[in-house]
């Protein structure tokens, strides 16, 4: 059986409608010239419209198996659905259009929702690929790192001042600690510090926003999207950041504080057995935002994991899993979520 696209219905333009469309420009009718990438759009929609019955997901598979090309477009697409950096394109896209568009809107009877949802896909898709392309290389940063893990992979490194630093999946450091310095600068994903007392050279820790200043203690950095974050186990730490003009604040046991571009957020109380299970081998959430949890998880799973509802993103989740296991962990979430865990070739798993 053969899928209906949704909103197809095209009708030829007139002469009055295309002098007042610009040439270039994205309407209701928009489809991509390549096909795969066309198709690959209508698929997102539609997952992240309704969860697929069964025929659907045989659809989609059928799809993916035709052509290794389909699940490539698919794939990157869906990354950028996810990405910030969409969110922040969509909102614009969204306001640049509104008011030129309002007046045609109403005298058509209004926009096809669908089709315009996947002309706005494309162009914030585009203006997403623009700011991933100006991201930090990732030759650059296995240039810059003195140590780093790859997937499901921890490392504990023994420091050059007695020192430890263990190292989660998916991170990376560069040290400097010449001259008497005892500096590490965090350039992906999270590392553990239990710190040798030496009052006389402080133990600096730099991530994008945050920099932690401490003595002797044992703390936990993170860097997550446009987020730092900093828990603090034993001792004592200072969080100051040079992104703006925000005060340093001191952390005590059990407490943990994020740092952006705007500057630091309160000091929150936190659990840090939970926070730093990783060293463990688990991942422990309470109360936490299910694309959060899958994004930790990605660290350990050589599948891609998606989730294709903006809702189950949101959603609030908690759990206790082995990181050994991450796809019994992707199973239970699904489960607990009430969502449909799609397994597709190529190693994708998609929730909606």
């Amino acid at each position: 059986m053969r899928f209906p696209r949704l909103n197809r219905a095209r009708k030829t333009p007139s002469r009055r409608a295309l002098e007042k469309e610009p040439m270039g420009s994205v309407g209701p009718n928009f489809r991509h010239p390549d096909p795969a990438t066309d198709a690959a759009l209508d698929w997102c929609l539609r997952l992240e419209a309704a969860p697929l019955d069964d025929e659907a997901a045989r659809a989609l598979r059928d799809w993916l198996e035709a052509d290794p090309a389909h699940g490539a477009r698919l794939d990157s697409l869906l990354r950028m659905m996810a990405s910030p950096e969409l969110a922040t394109a969509s909102a614009g896209l969204a306001r640049a259009l509104a008011a030129p568009r309002a007046a045609r809107d109403r005298r058509a009877g209004g926009l096809r929702l669908g089709r315009a949802c996947k002309a706005g896909l494309a162009l914030a898709a585009i203006a997403a690929l623009v700011v991933a392309l100006n991201a930090l290389p990732h030759w650059l940063l296995l240039w810059r790192a003195d140590h780093l893990t790859g997937l499901a992979e921890r490392a504990e490194i023994a420091l050059p001042d007695g020192s430890t630093l263990v190292l989660n999946a998916q991170s990376a450091v560069a040290l400097d600690f010449a001259q008497g310095r005892r500096e590490v600068t965090l350039l992906a994903g999270e590392a553990f510090f239990r710190v040798r007392p030496d009052p006389a050279h402080p133990f600096l820790v730099h991530a994008r926003h945050a920099e932690t200043r401490v003595t002797g203690t044992e703390f936990a950095v993170s860097r997550s999207g446009p987020l730092d974050r900093v828990v603090l186990r034993e001792g004592r730490v200072e969080v100051s950041t040079t992104a703006a003009a925000s005060p340093a604040q001191s952390l005590a046991p059990g407490e943990a504080i994020t740092a952006s571009a705007s500057g630091l957020s309160a000091v929150r109380p936190t659990d840090p057995a939970a926070d730093l299970a990783w060293l463990d081998g688990r991942i422990s959430f309470s109360d936490r935002p299910l694309s959060e949890v899958i994004d930790a998880l990605q660290s350990y799973s050589p599948e891609r994991l998606f989730i294709a509802s903006s809702r189950l993103r949101r959603l609030q989740v908690s759990g206790n899993f082995r990181l050994d296991q991450p796809e019994a962990a992707i199973e239970a979430l699904a489960l607990a979520a009430g969502a449909n865990l799609l397994r597709l070739p190529g190693g994708m798993f998609i929730l909606n």
